[in-house]
């Protein structure tokens, strides 16, 4: 390993603190060494030294070969670059310009002409092949939709991981090679040595994956162009938000589909820039569940700051990719609209089961703050979705569509985990059956027992009971283990109770806290303004309001049940059940 020793830091004494960077560095080059003499074609030696020529033909071997490089070997070629610059500054400070001995300047240049570019090109090699593959499984994702083998929900999630995904590596792309804009990793992957750009164009199998950085690109421009015409107002008025005549759309696939894939982009994004502009936003689900709205939002706005130009573009290479993999893969005769009917029929389905919920008899309050006032504005929420008109281009993505399902149901599963334990009525029906099943050999009901297995943990703390029942109830009921105050920790001593707070909620009062609270309500869902740029993805799920500010379903009030019987209900729940 000559050419990796670190020079004249062998011909003086070196300082104790820079021994063990210089023993970690011997131990990152020896892993490399290692590495790269395991994809060589022939034996090598151990006491033969290595030079650079010999480094270079297997680096370029591998290249070729296009070999993953494992994340641990990435790792030891940072560290050996950090270490080897730090070494040479130490020495360059301690020593004169005339002292300077020829092998730290050797090793110098070996570094920055070689190791150095050797390791970005390396990286980014494997970092355009991560996109392509993310965009590939994307797409197959949505091939798989439109033969009938997935499900729009499932597709949806697929596209809302690998945008994630895409954020991250676009993080790694800006911190480590200082790119931010998808038309400089365009150029930067243009620059790079014929070797690599053969490696990354034959690692992939279909259409090659710089043709994926071209399409990030071209949503890059796409963007850049509409923040152009928005910097005339009355320009944008007329061309964007009051065009004169609905835009005629075509997909195409082929070689030569870039400009119909130019114009496909522009009516997207002027879709969006509509949407931004218009009163949609006031819904919850179009509000927070739209892909790429809040981050175009933040890109058009922060002309100056803006630094999400890529993933925006990732976002919208997205939404075409997974169009055009769906549109082109469905029978003859189907349209990729179907995906909106689709989600305007999971709306109207939701409609029906809240308002069933919502007329039934143990749901009497609509007070302020109860779990049927949320329910109330839920159904409010879902109707306005209805009754919008949502049928351009950008509305009738299976993407957008998917994400809009998605966003109801979160929604819906959030509130309904509410009304299972709403007044415990779920839950003490689960209870009986299981006793039933237990001692009396009860057939099984299909519903009763999906209800026990999905929802075990919230039925039955500590596992479904095959004995002690009445104990199990009771600490489903929020009971509490309590010893006699002037017994000793002996056998038969204790025993469970319900303490006043938990037994107030399961008749369905509020808490004495909250009843102390004189403080008005405000409703948990804020007025529709302009989104601001978010932390996550706008396709990540945001919850519904948090149990903090939108109260259990406990603290719902009963008009039937006077606060005197609520008081004797908690007092009577203190009596001990003996085990």
């Amino acid at each position: 390993m000559g050419v990796f020793g670190t020079g004249q830091l062998h011909d003086a004494p070196m300082a104790v603190h820079l021994f063990d960077v210089y023993v970690q560095y011997k131990k990152d080059t020896r892993a490399i060494i290692l590495w790269l003499l395991s994809h060589q074609q022939t034996d090598h030696v151990r006491s033969q030294k290595l030079s650079v020529r010999d480094l270079l033909a297997i680096a370029e071997c591998i290249c070729a070969k296009a070999i993953t490089m494992p994340d641990i070997i990435a790792f030891h070629f940072r560290q050996a670059i950090a270490a080897r610059n730090y070494l040479s500054k130490i020495f360059r400070k301690a020593s004169t310009e005339k002292t300077v001995a020829a092998a730290t300047e050797n090793h110098e240049f070996f570094t920055s002409r070689y190791f150095l570019p050797f390791t970005h090109q390396w990286v980014l090699n494997r970092t355009i092949q991560n996109i392509h593959k993310v965009f590939s499984e994307v797409e197959c994702v949505w091939q798989k939709l439109a033969h009938g083998s997935s499900s729009l929900i499932t597709a949806t999630a697929v596209t809302n991981t690998a945008y994630a995904l895409l954020e991250n590596i676009e993080h790694r792309l800006a911190t480590s090679h200082n790119i931010s804009d998808p038309s400089d990793l365009l150029e930067t992957c243009l620059k790079l040595p014929d070797n690599v750009n053969s490696a990354i164009n034959i690692a992939n199998t279909g259409k090659p994956a710089i043709q994926t950085i071209r399409d990030l690109d071209g949503s890059g421009q796409a963007m850049m162009n509409l923040r152009r015409v928005a910097a005339n107002k009355d320009n944008f008025i007329d061309k964007i938000l009051n065009p004169h005549a609905p835009p005629q759309i075509s997909l195409r696939k082929g070689p030569d589909v870039s400009a119909s894939d130019s114009h496909c982009r522009s009516v997207l994004l002027s879709n969006v820039a509509q949407c931004l502009s218009s009163s949609r936003l006031q819904n919850t689900f179009i509000r927070s569940g739209s892909p790429i709205v809040p981050e175009l939002s933040f890109f058009m706005s922060r002309e100056k700051t803006a630094t999400n130009c890529l993933h925006c573009a990732s976002g919208l290479s997205l939404l075409m990719s997974s169009y055009k993999a769906y549109s082109f893969a469905l029978p003859t005769g189907q349209s990729p609209s179907h995906c909106r009917v689709q989600a305007l029929r999971f709306a109207q389905d939701a409609t029906t089961h809240i308002s069933a919920v919502l007329h039934h008899p143990s749901m009497p309050c609509r007070c302020h703050g109860t779990l049927a006032f949320h329910l109330e504005s839920l159904k409010q929420d879902i109707e306005e979705y209805l009754h919008t008109k949502m049928f351009d281009f950008y509305f009738q993505s299976p993407w957008v569509c998917g994400a809009h399902i998605l966003e109801m149901l979160h929604a819906l599963h959030y509130y309904g985990l509410r009304l299972c334990a709403y007044r415990s009525y779920v839950g003490s029906v689960v209870h009986m059956y299981n006793v039933l099943r237990q001692l009396h050999d009860l057939a099984p009901i299909p519903v009763l027992e999906a209800l026990c297995e999905q929802l075990a943990e919230l039925f039955f703390p500590g596992g479904r009971p095959r004995k002690s029942f009445k104990n199990c109830y009771v600490r489903y009921m929020g009971g509490r283990l309590r010893f006699h105050a002037k017994a000793r920790h002996q056998n038969g001593c204790h025993g469970l109770v319900i303490p006043a707070h938990a037994a107030r909620a399961n008749a369905g009062f509020r808490s004495v806290e909250e009843e102390k609270d004189g403080r008005e309500r405000t409703d948990p869902t804020p007025p529709a303004t302009t989104p601001h740029p978010p932390s996550l993805p706008s396709t990540a799920i945001s919850p519904p309001p948090s149990p903090s500010s939108c109260p259990l379903p406990s603290s719902t009030t009963s008009p039937s049940t006077s606060p005197a019987h609520a008081s004797s209900t908690a007092s009577a729940t203190r009596t001990m059940v003996p085990r």
